[in-house]
């Protein structure tokens, strides 16, 4: 039997498809040589099926934007690294670089069976570490980076390179926006039933939620005593799991779940064990985000560190010297132990959460060293600023911003940028573009300062904001004033950063633009300490 040939999939010169490494709901992946380099590589090649076809026509996609979105323009550490092409039929490919194994590879392997008897699971405890916090911050990424749920979160799609864990397979990622899909919308259904949170058996769409259960459940599966994931056993007694889930109700299915993670999660994993309690809870709610699950991974994984340490130099060097190494863990525990809440909250905020036209609403953080605001006469600009919106968080955004601007606090930085003009032409009403024209505000204010920055807000608040409406204030500041492509260089900062602070990625701004941002910073947070809010103001943490 000769060798199948592949030459009629794409056309194109550079490439040399050989074989099919895989097929699925939406696409199939060749493998290929790369004339180029000389190595092989995946192509991912849109084949829908029947039923995909159906779903992109609910959603009003076609193959192109389905290819592009799965793309995407955003370098992550923990995502496989996928980039766009074209044949010369105008057909959309990815390239990505062939994964020869996957976490179902390593769960699955026989060689690990005298392991999995003497530890009571197939991978060491390091291992387990390492796959979770890559888990974790691969999530982090599809999150907060690319901006999607990946929703289909399940072994097969974890690939695993160099002992590093990948997010692989976003084809049925979806973006992550305020806006609700259709009603008869099925993509709750879809994705490895094990790993599908308990919502979206019961009508939810996917969501950053619903993700961070599909992660918790594969952290239980390498975890657990007997290979089972969460429900897995449940499952298998049932053959109606939504009627299942409806008849045992939140509260007995999250005592259940506890009860579980107790008794089949080794004593070495307690503290991640806690972790997967929050993260597997039934209400989506009360579900860390995945930055949290992060630095929750981190602060488990250091403290058991030190009484690993001990228990070595214990063995090694004797009980007295065991002891000073026990000594110095409890030191460093007590150390780094969560601080109560101070009575009296900081006066920064990060988080801007933005509730249709309820108000202001910030989520209170540690601040960082801003320049000093001035009260000057003349500075009474909030009249102006509310008639230029009707959401009032934009429109004290508006206000601090003139503010900074009156004040003289950032001389050298532009009034209007170029990028914020491009927004309002884009985005603003004929009556707003009128309103400019022609000048309609007092005479001592310039019509830009209010609403130029506000269309320029509202439009970059609607393309960044999370699944739960939130929106980074600092992302929201300075995005509304730089281009695209500086944005993109942001986010490949925060991206390897990992914090996403302002404090990491100011430097890929101006100065001057660094200083101004740090300006109207310091506007809004003094408008928080001086509780001008207070009606608005909570402490969400």
């Amino acid at each position: 039997m000769g060798k199948e040939d592949y030459s009629g999939v794409l056309r194109t010169s550079r490439y040399e498809v050989d074989r099919v490494l895989g097929q699925g709901t939406w696409g199939t992946v060749y493998r290929a040589k790369d004339k180029v380099s000389g190595d092989f590589v995946a192509l991912k090649v849109l084949t829908p099926t029947e039923l995909a076809q159906r779903q992109m026509v609910e959603r009003g996609q076609t193959p192109q934007s389905v290819i592009l979105k799965e793309g995407g323009r955003h370098s992550c550490a923990r995502i496989v690294h996928r980039t766009l092409d074209v044949d010369g039929n105008g057909t959309y490919f990815l390239v990505m670089p062939v994964m020869k194994k996957f976490l179902d590879d390593v769960l699955g392997d026989e060689r690990l069976a005298e392991a999995r008897t003497r530890l009571k699971h197939g991978l060491s405890i390091e291992q387990i570490n390492d796959y979770t916090r890559d888990l974790f911050d691969g999530l982090r990424e599809m999150h907060e980076i690319r901006g999607d749920v990946h929703a289909d979160l399940k072994p097969a799609n974890l690939a695993i390179d160099k002992g590093r864990l990948y997010l692989n397979d976003l084809g049925t990622s979806t973006c992550a926006s305020l806006q609700t899909s259709s009603t008869n919308s099925k993509r709750g259904e879809r994705g490895f039933e094990f790993t599908r949170a308990p919502e979206c058996f019961l009508g939810k769409d996917p969501s950053r939620y619903s993700d961070v259960w599909g992660a918790a459940a594969l952290v239980y599966r390498m975890m657990s005593k007997d290979g089972s994931y969460p429900l897995q056993n449940e499952f298998g007694n049932v053959s109606d799991k939504t009627a299942y889930l409806e008849q045992i109700g939140s509260d007995r299915l999250r005592e259940l779940l506890r009860d579980k993670i107790k008794r089949n999660i080794s004593k070495e994993h307690r503290r991640i064990g806690k972790i997967l309690e929050q993260c597997l809870d039934p209400d989506p709610n009360k579900r860390p985000g995945s930055s949290e699950l992060v630095s929750l991974m981190d602060r488990a994984t250091e403290k058991n560190r030190f009484w690993k340490d001990a228990g070595r130099f214990t063995k090694r060097f004797g009980v007295a010297v065991g002891a000073i190494a026990a000594l110095g863990a409890v030191g460093y525990t007590v150390a780094t132990a969560p601080k109560p809440t101070p009575s009296e909250p900081p006066k920064v905020s990060g988080l801007l959460y933005l509730e249709d036209n309820s108000g202001k609403t910030f989520d209170i953080e540690e601040p960082f060293e801003l320049p000093e605001t001035f009260d000057r006469v003349g500075l009474t600009t909030d009249k102006i600023s509310k008639r230029v919106t009707n959401l009032p968080s934009i429109a004290y955004l508006v206000d601090c911003k003139a503010k900074a601007m009156l004040a003289g606090g950032a001389w050298g930085a532009e009034r209007i940028t170029p990028h914020e003009k491009e927004l309002f032409d884009k985005h603003a009403s004929d009556e707003e573009k009128q309103n400019i024209t022609e000048g309609r505000f007092k005479p001592n204010a310039l019509p830009e300062m209010y609403l130029v920055p506000a269309v320029a807000l509202e439009a970059t608040m609607n393309s960044i904001r999370d699944a739960r409406g939130r929106v980074d204030l600092e992302d929201l500041l300075v995005f509304s004033r730089v281009s695209q492509s500086k944005r993109n260089e942001i986010n490949l900062i925060k991206c390897y950063s990992g914090s996403g602070n302002f404090r990491d990625y100011q430097k890929a701004l101006p100065e001057d633009e660094v200083n101004f941002i740090k300006s109207w910073l310091a506007y809004i947070h003094d408008g928080l300490a001086r509780k001008d809010l207070s009606s608005d103001v909570k402490d969400n943490r």
